[in-house]
């Protein structure tokens, strides 16, 4: 005979809050960081363009640290775009899955007549695709303040660059 598995017990309603909390704020500070860093970016591949005549120009003096920079800067600019890149991981899709099971509704003040197809996980079962879910939020505001840190790298590499260029007399 084989003894029967003790069931966990249900997590308290003061702890689903507090996890509800953590995932809602891990949202909202990677949603600020990713405009952040995409405003940085954008500003860094606008003052690549501007000043695109420089690369010309690189026989003028301080052409080897010139393009040591340049080429620093295309780099922490592709690696800011891939850590943008993979911010955008599906975290919203697990999150509707949720709220069908739970048949919360999807606007405030709209009340659903008829329950969610499909059928609505145990009690245990959510609460690990929640922990999931804010696992997934974690690694998203883990991405994106990288990714903020590698743009204002590339702003500060931008405005060597500029410096650079102004006192070599090129483009």
């Amino acid at each position: 005979m084989v003894p029967a598995k003790p069931r966990p017990s249900e997590p308290p309603h003061d702890q689903a809050l507090e996890l509800l909390a953590e995932f809602t704020l891990l949202l909202r500070r990677s949603g600020q960081d990713v405009l952040l860093a995409g405003g940085a970016l954008a500003l860094v591949v606008v003052g690549l363009l501007l000043q695109s005549g420089a690369v010309d120009d690189l026989h003028r003096p301080l052409a080897g640290a010139r393009l040591v920079v340049l080429m620093a800067l295309g780099v922490g600019a592709l690696r800011c775009a891939a850590l943008l890149a993979l911010t955008h991981g599906d975290v919203l899709r697990p999150l509707s899955v949720i709220r069908r099971a739970t048949n919360a509704p999807a606007r405030a003040g709209w009340r659903p007549y008829l329950r969610a197809p499909g059928r609505v996980p145990p009690g245990r079962s959510l609460y690990e695709h929640v922990q999931l879910l804010i696992a997934e939020a974690h690694d998203r505001h883990f991405h994106a303040h990288a990714a903020l840190k590698w743009s204002f790298g590339c702003a500060g590499a931008l405005v060597l660059w500029t410096v650079l260029n102004s006192v070599a007399g090129a483009g």
